[in-house]
């Protein structure tokens, strides 16, 4: 994952997608550098609102300081933290979009940050989030956010933080010792083998904010794509997900050789 000002890559328009007729030019590293607030609409969003939600006035777009740019995977990110009017003095909720998704209709005023230090915190905050989640799923909740802040200690994880524990065969076990900044070191651990004659002898412990086990897709990619090279023991609700992709896809193929 690369941090980086970037290239101006978040699309400017009137709430239509890039490429559409209309939508206009690109923003990102010149509001960054600038500190000046913008208004964002995140599309799929925009799309999901009930008529209910448009006739009070919701059309999708929020108040926003971008952060960084970020290049994960084979894709660019916009971090930015969320501002809220009731709140202005508080943290805001750390989020991270892809750059096609979200459009900014236009900036917001000439609002700017009124001390560097507010956009430090933010960006040590967000320097966080990425080293104790391993991703860019933040969850949506500022306090939790806030709460892994401090590393999880004591014997059993306390809330937010959860405990994702898997076995592995010989192999696999090799081949994620090999990337070892996935996820934090100090919150990783290797006890001791399995009994002798487990297929899966060798057990890994990660211990993560409970938000990106239970709702972040890139960590169910990357623990499935091990297929039968993992055994999933903690929790049972991912583990139960894992078993039901494996039983649809036997269903998929049937008695097919």
């Amino acid at each position: 994952m690369r941090a980086h000002p970037g290239p101006p890559l978040v699309h400017r328009g009137e709430g239509r997608h890039p490429g559409q007729p209309g939508a206009g030019g690109t923003v990102g590293a010149g509001e960054i550098r600038d500190r000046r607030r913008i208004r964002l609409t995140h599309l799929p969003d925009a799309r999901a609102l009930s008529p209910q939600q448009r006739r009070r006035g919701n059309d999708g777009r929020f108040r926003a300081w971008p952060l960084q740019l970020l290049f994960h995977n084979i894709s660019w990110y916009l971090a930015f933290e969320t501002f809220h009017f009731a709140r202005p003095g508080d943290p805001g909720l750390i989020r991270v979009l892809r750059v096609d998704r979200p459009v900014m209709p236009n900036e917001d005023g000439n609002a700017r940050r009124g001390q560097e230090s507010e956009h430090e915190a933010a960006l040590q905050r967000l320097e966080r989030l990425l080293h104790v989640c391993g991703g860019l799923y933040f969850g949506e909740s500022i306090d939790e956010q806030l709460a892994v802040l401090t590393p999880s200690t004591g014997r059993r994880p306390q809330p937010p933080w959860s405990l994702l524990r898997f076995s592995c065969t010989p192999r696999v076990f090799e081949l994620i010792r090999e990337e070892p900044h996935r996820f934090p070191a100090e919150h990783t651990t290797y006890p001791e083998p399995n009994p002798k004659g487990d297929s899966h002898p060798f057990p890994v412990e990660i211990r993560l904010p409970h938000w990106k086990i239970d709702n972040d897709w890139d960590l169910r990619n990357w623990l499935f794509r091990w297929g039968a090279g993992i055994r999933i023991e903690q929790p049972t609700g991912l583990r139960d997900l894992q078993l039901e992709q494996a039983r649809e896809v036997m269903a998929l193929y049937g008695s097919t050789p």
